[in-house]
């Protein structure tokens, strides 16, 4: 990807959103990385859980593999079993 200094100093990509002689798109381009999450913004899944939700933030029960990922999923179950053990707390001073 070739890149033009502009005066104030920063730089821009010499060319637009374009498809290359064997018909694929440059995933390196921040244009077509744009337009992506453009795109994923656009398709909402639903949930039968929690609703409505989009590619570009999916709900808990279905984002991708990965560390970020793994890392909200981790903090979600996290968030369960501590309102499972306040919820069972209530129950047992209730009771008695």
């Amino acid at each position: 990807m070739k890149w033009e200094k502009l005066p104030n100093g920063k730089w821009k990509p010499l060319k637009e959103f374009k498809q290359s002689s064997t018909g694929k798109y440059d995933p390196a381009d921040p244009v077509y990385k744009a337009r992506c999450k453009i795109k994923m913004g656009k398709v909402i899944l639903d949930c039968n859980r929690c609703g409505k939700s989009t590619l570009l933030d999916p709900c808990i029960h279905h984002l991708p593999d990965g560390y970020k990922n793994d890392m909200k999923r981790k903090q979600y179950k996290k968030m369960q079993t501590e309102s499972r053990s306040i919820d069972e707390g209530k129950i047992l001073t209730s009771n008695s």
